[in-house]
């Protein structure tokens, strides 16, 4: 979802969902230096030509004119790397000078400046001197420049970009699934981009699908801006103008493995049902869903949307350079999280006499700051790939730094989107199995192939040792309730032992067959105790045959804040 910029620039008017841009600022002159290195291209001499040696390595010294004129040297602080010829007698040499041997290289020092001249003098009067220079630090290589990247005010607020280096896209990096109606592959900032399918209809009628592509991982091919992993892959799932053709843009996008499905747009949040049922299924098939909170606090009387308003969906607010909430940002109690929005150096396209012009300009929306956090979850599902879908979008709100009030609130969710932070962040418990936040959702009739069941172990006698069935986690805002399909063995008495690893939780059971675990009159059995204590449930099956139930786990009356942790374990008695 985007918006106008309210700023200081020019204004446009709109619907809610309206694309809103603003006309492009004339670009800053730039100088662009190419360097290029050319690797393993020849495979032969031209005929004639003779091979050059490589150079001996240049003998630097403290106090050598070099060390003052050559950025990067001055300032060393990591003293000084001294290379001799190998054998006893440098080695000797070092041992008096007190240099440090580097583990790998034969004959290879590390000394403290102040003694760094003496000790390669020594070596030099002997014709052991290899070679000596500056032990410089580390250089991140960070992020790539483009023409316009000191405009993008937003880019160093979510990630470090003269430390962290975004990782290098391989074929197999994963792709992010983005959910448009199209956009411009001429745009400069996509000319070279790795963005499949975009389904181009017209440069104007591209744009919003080109902004979104532009700022999750335009390449900083010289041409503008840089996305937020430049040069990641990008797939379009073309959304078209429905609710019906948005949700199966989610379905293709989730039946293709995208691990982050990036979804611009919005529709009331007591509408199109059917798109919450996409959403559900994207993450049972293991995909994060990211959408924009949405533009309404202003123009619609603060209308929630789908689907950034359902479960398991990110949803993602904007603030302004000064990191206030936008004011036309959504407010409500799914805001997960908040990513600049407001007056973004973005895409832009203008006619003029039937002439295309494809340069750059400002929008505003939720629809821009969306990509940011789908381009950093899927950034994240290649650096941190032992991770789930569920974890990550945990990993994100917890790393986030918070903004307003202290904690999470309606207007900034968790916080602003923290890159670096999320890349070092401890992992955050998984919650596996979902969606089943009901039991429709797990009894097959909303999501094919759901609803096997966890089976107890066929053991009866006292004394076994609790199996550990499933660990998960709930949270009031997202994922309130988790179900799970139950079965117990003939003539079996079970009990179901529930630890309260962090928060309190409840316990209810239902005959399969119950529509739903709201109607709580139909639980046959419930334990609500005061945490840590364990929830108990003993379930008696008579029959000859192996029975199923559902077991259910809510937010205990003591629940005190957003998440509670929590272990199912199963003991037959008998």
């Amino acid at each position: 979802m985007e918006t106008m910029d309210r700023s200081r620039r020019q204004r446009s008017t709109g619907s809610p969902g309206a694309s809103r841009q603003v006309s492009a600022r004339t670009g800053r002159p730039f100088v662009a230096v190419t360097i290029a290195l050319l690797l393993g291209l020849c495979a032969a001499l031209a005929p004639g030509a003779t091979a050059v040696e490589p150079s001996a390595p240049e003998t630097i010294l403290p106090g050598d004119p070099a060390v003052s004129s050559t950025p990067g040297l001055t300032g060393s602080t990591g003293g000084w790397i001294v290379a001799g010829k190998s054998g006893d007698r440098a080695r000797a040499i070092a041992a008096v000078h007190r240099a440090d041997a580097i583990s790998g290289p034969d004959n290879t020092w590390v000394i403290e400046t102040s003694r760094a001249t003496a000790f390669a003098r020594d070596l030099e009067n002997r014709g052991l001197l290899l070679y000596a220079e500056p032990n410089l630090p580390v250089t991140p290589a960070a992020y790539p420049k483009d023409r316009l990247a000191d405009e993008q005010w937003w880019l160093p607020m979510i990630v470090d970009v003269e430390k962290t280096t975004p990782p290098k896209v391989t074929p197999s990096s994963p792709s992010l699934a983005l959910i448009e109606r199209s956009a411009d592959p001429l745009h400069p900032d996509l000319a070279t981009a790795k963005l499949e399918d975009p389904a181009p209809i017209g440069p104007v009628a591209d744009l919003h699908g080109t902004i979104v592509a532009a700022i999750a991982g335009s390449p900083a091919e010289g041409g503008g801006i840089r996305g937020v992993w430049p040069g990641m892959k990008m797939r379009l799932f073309e959304q078209g103008e429905t609710c019906s053709s948005a949700t199966e843009a989610v379905y293709a996008a989730a039946r293709n493995g995208a691990p982050v499905i990036n979804m611009s747009y919005g529709f009331p949040a007591d509408r199109c049902e059917i798109h919450y049922q996409a959403t559900e299924f994207a993450v049972y098939r293991g995909s994060l869903p990211v959408a924009a909170a949405g533009n309404t606090f202003l123009d619609a009387n603060n209308l929630a949307m789908r689907p950034a308003t359902d479960p398991h969906v990110v949803s993602v607010s904007a603030v302004d350079e000064l990191e206030q909430v936008a004011d036309f940002a959504t407010r409500n109690a799914q805001v997960d999280l908040t990513a600049p929005g407001v007056a973004l150096l973005a895409p832009n396209v203008s006619t003029t006499n039937g002439i295309v012009v494809r340069d750059h300009g400002y929008s505003s929306g939720t629809s821009f700051s969306a990509p940011m956090v789908s381009a950093a979850a899927t950034w994240l599902s290649q650096a941190r790939s032992d991770l789930s879908a569920r974890q990550i979008s945990r990993l994100l709100t917890s790393s986030a730094r918070d903004l307003g009030p202290k904690g999470w609130d309606r207007e900034y969710g968790a916080g602003l989107l923290n890159i670096d932070a999320a890349l070092k962040a401890v992992s955050p418990p998984d919650d596996p199995r979902e969606p089943n936040d009901d039991i429709e959702w797990i009894n097959g009739s909303k999501l094919k192939n759901r609803g096997r069941p966890i089976v107890a172990p066929r053991i009866y006698r006292p004394g076994f040792e609790a199996r550990e069935l499933v660990r998960a986690t709930l949270s009031t805002r997202d994922d309130p309730v988790d179900v799970y399909r139950m079965r117990i063995g003939r003539e079996a008495t079970v009990v179901y032992r529930v630890d309260q690893l962090s928060g309190d939780v409840a316990v209810q059971t239902f005959q399969v067959g119950t529509g739903s675990v709201e109607n709580v009159r139909k639980a046959f059995a419930s334990s609500d105790k005061k945490a840590p204590d364990p929830e108990g449930i003993r379930v008696v099956n008579r029959s000859r045959k192996a029975r199923d139930f559902y077991l259910a786990i809510k937010p205990g009356r003591n629940q005190d804040g957003v998440y509670a942790r929590y272990r199912v374990t199963v003991q037959s008695i008998r």
